[in-house]
């Protein structure tokens, strides 16, 4: 399991490219691992997060949690 130190500069190093996938809404971390906010649930989003984490900290755990879109008011 990561410190909370290498999880913070591992959320830090993946946000950018994570919040640039269509669909992701936020980055956070979770108990050992990130928890990656989704707008929608589709099997190929879950997939595209999973390779940009899994290519820079292989075997890192990902928590998917649908927010749905959105909306300012």
């Amino acid at each position: 399991m990561a410190s909370e130190n290498e999880l913070l500069e591992l959320k830090n190093r993946l946000a950018p490219r994570l919040l640039g996938v269509d669909g992701v809404s936020g980055v956070a971390i979770a108990e050992g691992g990130l928890s990656v906010y989704l707008a929608r649930d589709h099997a190929s989003l879950r997939q595209e997060v999973e390779a940009l984490v899994q290519a820079v900290a292989p075997g890192c755990p990902v928590q998917y949690i649908v927010t749905g879109e959105f909306r300012a008011q």
